[in-house]
């Protein structure tokens, strides 16, 4: 059974929690919305210090796209079918140099075991929709965008190459 961690006298969250979440989810969209409809997030993104290679903060994943996969690294996009319950994440692709700096690059196994999700598939900039289309059969999306009232963010819909001329 895989578990998101923090180590030490922290608890163990089962990855079957997030998964609950997103059938959840499902239920309820279940009941607003008919046809073939996917459900596409995208997760936090790590800024970094000016004009350098450094962190400007240490990285923490979108509430809402934690809940929903249990994901903790950055750059992830994660989407599910509405009518048949079915997740896929979208991890980056990582350059091979990656490895130097910061050790293994995981495989596509390594995250659908990790996260339990249906299908993981790395996302190089150009396959999403192209990727959402021919797995999940995707035609019409349900995108999040919100403003936060406190600190007057805005939480702009996912974007990536060709979901304009795919989707709208």
């Amino acid at each position: 059974m895989s578990y998101y961690w923090m180590k030490g006298n922290t608890l163990k969250v089962p990855a079957t929690l997030f998964k609950k979440n997103r059938d959840r989810l499902v239920a309820e969209l279940k009941k607003k919305v008919d046809g073939q409809w996917t459900v596409l997030l995208q997760g936090g993104r790590e800024k970094l210090r000016y004009n350098t290679d450094c962190d400007d903060l240490p990285f923490r994943q979108e509430s809402y796209f934690f809940w929903t996969f249990g994901v903790h690294e950055s750059e992830f996009f994660g989407a599910i079918d509405v009518d048949t319950g079915k997740s896929v994440l979208f991890a980056p692709k990582l350059d091979p140099s990656y490895a130097i700096w910061d050790g293994k690059i995981n495989d596509e196994n390594f995250f659908k075991t990790k996260y339990e999700v249906d299908e993981v598939y790395f996302n190089d900039g150009d396959s999403i929709a192209a990727l959402l289309k021919q797995h999940l059969k995707a035609e019409k999306l349900l995108l999040l965008k919100a403003d936060n009232t406190d600190s007057g963010n805005v939480l702009e819909v996912p974007s990536f190459k060709d979901v304009q001329r795919s989707f709208f």
